[in-house]
């Protein structure tokens, strides 16, 4: 299987999906109707862009994998999108959820005294949708905000929806993994004027709070996401001085926060756990 992933671009001031190989990034519709797919399927899927592929990622996985095999033994015969197109965010999630403390050496960083493993679960929070910008575009600080910090973690991506998700199962609902910079204001995550000491939903959903992507890269080509490190890693080069970091809690880090959250409500296809922290300001490129 070769390497491919998904992202939006905008095309003639429309933002449009693209398929991502190592040889360079296409317009998905013209790859999908030159290559000769199934045409009612891709026109189908295209129409709901790429929240409508992730609803129906059982069907569009293989597909997807199929077609980035036919575009790379296709050789020249696309040439990859230009410079002059704008890299967006790859999707708009429908929910976004993160974890505090999520990995023992970011605690250890904020001062953050952990429970021991059998005696927590995660502390999950919630980032607003409206704070997603794409990877390229400018972070606006508000006035008020006078301590800002940022970290690079890496998102999965739920593709089949679910409830009371065991954990055994929790990585089959992950249909791609994106890297997302969850930016946070820390003077304005502690409260003073209520008995709650901390206000993590206001600290992390300013606008442009959350520059997420380029690519969402399929699971399935994701070999064991908790051992990337600084190594180069097709198409792209991770950068940074140490690796993704696991949970406190979990065998795979992926799983548990999504099993928990499934048992309270139903986690539906396009929302977006951030499970795992990288590094702490760890520098990316691309996933």
């Amino acid at each position: 299987m070769v390497w491919h992933a998904l992202g939006q671009r905008l095309i003639r001031e429309e933002v449009r999906p693209v398929i991502v190989t190592e040889q360079g990034v296409y317009d998905l519709d013209l790859v999908s109707r030159v290559l000769q797919q199934p045409g009612e399927a891709w026109s189908k899927w295209l129409a709901g862009g790429i929240e409508g592929m992730l609803s129906a990622w059982t069907d569009v996985e293989p597909a997807l994998a199929g077609l980035a095999e036919r575009l790379v033994d296709s050789g020249r015969k696309f040439e990859p999108l230009g410079t002059g197109t704008k890299l967006c965010a790859p999707y708009r999630p429908v929910r976004i959820f993160a974890t505090a403390s999520n990995y023992v050496e970011h605690a250890q960083e904020m001062g953050t005294v952990l429970a021991a493993k059998s005696e927590s679960q995660p502390f999950v929070f919630m980032k607003a949708d409206s704070s997603v910008i794409g990877p390229d575009e400018a972070i606006i600080l508000p006035a008020r905000v006078e301590k800002v910090d940022w970290e690079v973690e890496l998102a999965a991506v739920i593709g089949i929806g679910g409830r009371d998700i065991p954990v055994e199962r929790a990585l089959d609902h992950v249909a791609a993994y994106t890297v997302i910079n969850d930016i946070t204001s820390r003077d304005l995550t502690r409260r003073t004027d209520f008995p709650f000491k901390h206000d993590w939903f206001r600290g992390k959903s300013f606008d442009t709070f959350a520059p997420l992507g380029p690519w969402l890269v399929p699971s399935c080509l994701c070999w064991a996401p908790l051992t990337r490190s600084s190594t180069p890693c097709a198409p792209g080069t991770w950068r940074g001085p140490g690796p993704v970091r696991p949970s406190p809690w979990a065998r795979s880090s992926d799983t548990v926060p999504c099993t928990k959250m499934s048992n309270s409500f139903g986690i539906s296809s396009g929302a977006m756990p951030t499970p795992v922290s990288a590094t702490s300001r760890q520098q990316w490129s691309r996933l």
